[in-house]
C-alpha cells in the first residue's frame, strides 16, 4: 500500500508538472502575436486574458515592438495594444485598467518619436481617469500632440475637464484652438464666452467657425450681437463658416432657454432676409416653441419663394394641430392663386379637420381641373367611404383624362362591396370615359355578378370603352360566362381583344372542378366553329386528354401556320401530359419540329413533378435524338434534379468530356450535395469519386 501510494503521488506530480505552461515569456509574446489580428470576439478575449496574464514585463515587450512608420511592420503590435485598450475598458478590469495606464505613459515617456507618442496617448481614451487627463493635459501645447491630448479630454468623465478647456483658451499659442472650442461647443460651456469672443477675432477661418458654433451653443446674451453681425456680413447666405447656421441654433438654444422674445426676433430677422434652408429652420425653431403663436409667420410666408418652400411650410403646418388652426389657412384660400388653391386641398386633406369638408367639396366642381383633381383625394382623406356618391358625381361631371385618374385613384381606396353596387347603378347614365373608369373599379373587386354588366359594354361602338370592358372581363369570369366569352371570339378579329379574351376564357373554364371536363366547352366550340387558332392557347392552360388530343390531330393534320400554332400549344402545355405527343413529334424526323420538340420535351419532363426514378426513363428515352452536343448538354442539365446513382452513372462519362464536363460537374454536384451542401446525399465510393472530381472540375480555372 505504501509503494501505492508513493506511486500515485509521483504520477500526480508528473501530470501536474506537464500541465504547466513551460513556455518562455518571449515565447508566450511571440504566440500571442503570431495570433493577431484576431476575427472573432471570443478568440480576442481568450488573447486578452493571455496578455493580462504575462503581466508588465512582456507586455513592454510588445509595446517596445511600436515603431515609427516606415520603420518596419508593427501592425500586429498595435493591433494588441489597442485590443487590449478596449477589452481593459469594460466593467470589471479597474485593477488592470490603472495598471495598463501606467504602462502606456511609460511608454510615451520612453519614446522620442511623435507618431509613436501619440500612439500611446491615444490610448489613455479609454482608460478616462483623473491621472490619464492631467497626464495628457500636459500636452495641450504640444502642437504635435494637442489634438491626441485633447481626445483623451473629451473622452473622459473627470468633472473639471470644463474648467480644464476653458483655461486652455486663455493660452495664446494653443496649437489647436478649433478642438478646444469644439469640444466646449458640445459642452454647452458658458464659461468660456470671452475665449470664444477673443479667439473669433484672431482666428483663422477654421477657428471662426469653431468659434461660431461655440457660441450658438453656449446660448449667452453676450454672443448675440456678433452672431446677428456675422450673419448679416454673408447676406444670411450659405458660407463656408457657417455663420447664418450658428445665428439660427443659436435662437433654437436660446428657446430652449425659456428666452422665447429673443428667439422670436432673431428667427423673424432671418425669415425676412435668410436663404430657404435657413427660412425654414428659422419656421421649425418657431413652430417648436411658440406652437400656435407661429401660425401668423407660417401664413405670411406660405405665398412666398418657391414650391419647395411652401411645400415646407406645409409639413410644419402639421405641427400646429387643431380647428383653430385649420380655419386660419381657409382664410387663406380666397386669396391665392390656382396652385396655391390645389396645394392647400391636399393639406386641408391631410390635417382631417372636418371643418374644411364643405371648402373641398366645393372646390372639387371647381372650374380649374388642378384644384378638383387635389380635392378627390382630400375629399377621401376627410370622408372615407362616405366620399363615394360625391366621388360618382365627379367623374361623372367631367370627362378628362386627369379627372377621370383622380377619380379612379380616390374610389380605388375606398370603394367596397356596396359601393360598387352604387357604381353599378350609375354606369348607364355615364359619359364613355366614365364608363371605362367605373368597369375599372367594378372589376377591381374579382365579384362574378358584375359580369353581366361589364359584358353588354364589350361591343360598344366606342373603341376605348370596348377595349376596357374586354380587358376586364378576366377578373370577373365564371364557369357559367364561357359561352358568352366563346362568341366574343368567335365574333371578333382583333389581335389585342382575342389576347385579351383567351385569358378570361381559361380563368372562367378553369373554376370547373373536374379537371377532364375543363375544355368541354371550348372543344365543342373548335368542332362547331373552327377558328383553332383562336382556342389552342387556351386549351393549352386547360389541358386534358381529350383536349391535348384534339390540339395533336391539328398538329398532324393542319396547313403550315396551324402545324406551328398547335406546336406553340403543345410547348406552352399546362402539365408534363404532352411530354408524350412531343417525343412522337422528335421522333417522327420531321425537319421543322423534331429538334425544338426534342428541347420542349426534356424541359417538360425536368420541370414535371413526377418521381426520380420516372424522370430518369423518360430523360434516357429520348438520348438516341440527342445528334448535337446542345442536345446532350439539355439532358446533362435536367439530370442535375434526378437524386438517383442511375443518373450519377449517366453523368460519369461526361466528366472526361471536354465540351461538357462543366455542365456535367455542376449537375452531379447538385445530385450528390442537397441544397444546404453540409453532407452528401450518397456516400457511396464511386458517387464521392464523383463529387470530388466535378468539384476539381468546377474549380479549375482553365475549365471556365
Amino acid at each position: 500500500m505504501k509503494r501505492l501510494l508513493i506511486f500515485t503521488l509521483l504520477l500526480s506530480s508528473c501530470l501536474a508538472t506537464g500541465a504547466q505552461d513551460l513556455r518562455t515569456l518571449e515565447s508566450k509574446v511571440a504566440d500571442l502575436l503570431a495570433a493577431m489580428p484576431v476575427h472573432n470576439t471570443v478568440e480576442l478575449d481568450k488573447r486578452m486574458q493571455e496578455m493580462k496574464a504575462m503581466g508588465p514585463a512582456g507586455r513592454k515587450m510588445i509595446t517596445a515592438m511600436i515603431i515609427p512608420p516606415g520603420g518596419g511592420d508593427d501592425t500586429k503590435a498595435r493591433f494588441a495594444v489597442e485590443s487590449y485598450s478596449r477589452y481593459l475598458s469594460s466593467y470589471g478590469h479597474n485593477i488592470e485598467k490603472a495598471q495598463w495606464e501606467e504602462e502606456c505613459i511609460d511608454a510615451i515617456h520612453a519614446s522620442g518619436y511623435r507618431m509613436v507618442r501619440s500612439f500611446f496617448l491615444s490610448q489613455l481614451k479609454y482608460t478616462g481617469s483623473e491621472r490619464a487627463v492631467e497626464f495628457a493635459s500636459g500636452f495641450i501645447t504640444d502642437k504635435n500632440l494637442c489634438r491626441d491630448a485633447l481626445a483623451v479630454i473629451a473622452a473622459s468623465d473627470y468633472p473639471g475637464k470644463e474648467e480644464m478647456l476653458v483655461a486652455a483658451l486663455q493660452i495664446e499659442s494653443l496649437p489647436c484652438p478649433a478642438a478646444v472650442l469644439n469640444e466646449l461647443a458640445d459642452l454647452g460651456s458658458r464659461d468660456a464666452v470671452t475665449g470664444y469672443l477673443e479667439w473669433y477675432t484672431r482666428g483663422d477661418e477654421d477657428v471662426k467657425k469653431a468659434a461660431l458654433n461655440a457660441m450658438a451653443e453656449s446660448a449667452h446674451p453676450l454672443v448675440s450681437d456678433l452672431l446677428l453681425s456675422a450673419a448679416k456680413e454673408v447676406d444670411f447666405k450659405w458660407d463656408a463658416g457657417g455663420a447664418t447656421a450658428a445665428l439660427v441654433q443659436y435662437a433654437r438654444n436660446m428657446g430652449d432657454k425659456g428666452a422665447v422674445e429673443e428667439m422670436d426676433e432673431l428667427c423673424g430677422i432671418v425669415i425676412s432676409n435668410g436663404e430657404l434652408q435657413y427660412r425654414v429652420a428659422a419656421l421649425e425653431a418657431m413652430v417648436h416653441y411658440k406652437g400656435y403663436g407661429a401660425i401668423g409667420y407660417l401664413l405670411t410666408e406660405y405665398g412666398r419663394g418657391s414650391r419647395e418652400y411652401r411645400h415646407a411650410i406645409f409639413e410644419l403646418s402639421y405641427d400646429i394641430p387643431g380647428k383653430a388652426a385649420t380655419r386660419r389657412w381657409m382664410e387663406v384660400y380666397p386669396r391665392v392663386n390656382e396652385i396655391g388653391k390645389a396645394e392647400l386641398i391636399t393639406m386641408l386633406g391631410e390635417r382631417g379637420d372636418m371643418i374644411a369638408l364643405p371648402l373641398v367639396k366645393d372646390a372639387l366642381f371647381c372650374p380649374s381641373q388642378r384644384i378638383r383633381t387635389s380635392s378627390a383625394q382630400a375629399l377621401v382623406k376627410l370622408q372615407g367611404r362616405d366620399a363615394v356618391p360625391e366621388l360618382i358625381d365627379y367623374i361623372q361631371s367631367y370627362e378628362t383624362a386627369g379627372d377621370q385618374e383622380a377619380g379612379y385613384r380616390a374610389l380605388r381606396t375606398v370603394t367596397d362591396s356596396r359601393r360598387r353596387d352604387m357604381i353599378a347603378r350609375a354606369l348607364e347614365g355615364s359619359g364613355d370615359m366614365t364608363k371605362s373608369t367605373m368597369i375599372l373599379l367594378l372589376s377591381s373587386g374579382g365579384n362574378n355578378k358584375y359580369f353581366n354588366t361589364v359584358y353588354k359594354y364589350c361591343s360598344s361602338d366606342n373603341d376605348q370603352l370596348r377595349r376596357v370592358a374586354v380587358s376586364e372581363l378576366k377578373r370577373l369570369a365564371g364557369p357559367s360566362n364561357q359561352d358568352q366569352l366563346i362568341s366574343l371570339m368567335l365574333e371578333t378579329d382583333d389581335a389585342d381583344e382575342i389576347k385579351e379574351l383567351q385569358p378570361a376564357l381559361v380563368e372562367a373554364a378553369s373554376m370547373v372542378s373536374e379537371k377532364e371536363n375543363r375544355a368541354a366547352e371550348v372543344l365543342k366550340a373548335m368542332a362547331e366553329h373552327g377558328q383553332q387558332e383562336k382556342f389552342i392557347p387556351v386549351l393549352a392552360k386547360l389541358g386534358g386528354k381529350k383536349a391535348l388530343n384534339t390540339v395533336l390531330k391539328e398538329f398532324d393534320k393542319g396547313d403550315a401556320e396551324m402545324r406551328r400554332i398547335a406546336f406553340d400549344g403543345l410547348t406552352a402545355w399546362t402539365d408534363h401530359s404532352a411530354s408524350g405527343a412531343l417525343y412522337d413529334i422528335c421522333a417522327s424526323g420531321n425537319k421543322n419540329y423534331s429538334d425544338p420538340a426534342f428541347f420542349a420535351y426534356v424541359e417538360k419532363v425536368a420541370g414535371s413533378p413526377l418521381n426520380d426514378k420516372q424522370r430518369y426513363e423518360r430523360l434516357t428515352k429520348i438520348m438516341p435524338y440527342a445528334f448535337t452536343p446542345q442536345h446532350e448538354e439539355s439532358i446533362i442539365r435536367a439530370m442535375g434534379s434526378v437524386r438517383t446513382e442511375s443518373a450519377l452513372m449517366f453523368l460519369a462519362p461526361y466528366l472526361e468530356n471536354d465540351e461538357l464536363k462543366q455542365v456535367a460537374a455542376a449537375s452531379v454536384i447538385a445530385i450528390v450535395l442537397p441544397e444546404t451542401g453540409e453532407k452528401p446525399v450518397f456516400t457511396g465510393t464511386d458517387a464521392l469519386k464523383l463529387l470530388k472530381k466535378a468539384e476539381g472540375i468546377i474549380e479549375d480555372p482553365e475549365s471556365h
